[in-house]
């Protein structure tokens, strides 16, 4: 038996006019349906590296 865990986190774009922590709060919201009163950063990533 093959068992497969796959643990994504929320992700998304900064929109125009807005930062990267109210950015982490909205796409919580968007792609979960949850809220919170906090956030912590726990890395960077960049799907394009430049």
């Amino acid at each position: 038996m093959v068992i497969r865990i796959s643990l994504e986190t929320p992700g998304g774009m900064v929109d125009a006019g807005e930062d990267a922590l109210s950015a982490a709060f909205r796409e919580l919201k968007e792609e979960t349906g949850y809220g919170s009163d906090e956030v912590h950063e726990i890395g960077k990533i960049s799907p394009n590296p430049l």
